[in-house]
């Protein structure tokens, strides 16, 4: 994280922080796994119809 002149927000090196900590205790694959399936949830989830009063 420590490149020249690089400006980090809170949010942006957590985000890092947490993803280098996946990598480093070998549990990115799993992460990935339900990431991509609750992605695929979100995407392709039917959405209840709701009726005009």
């Amino acid at each position: 994280m420590g490149i020249t002149g690089a400006r980090w927000t809170v949010p942006t090196a957590e985000a890092v922080l947490r993803i280098r900590a996946l990598i480093a205790s070998d549990h990115w694959d799993p992460y990935l796994r339900f990431h991509q399936q609750q992605e695929h949830t979100r995407n392709h989830s039917i959405l209840p119809v709701v009726e005009a009063a």
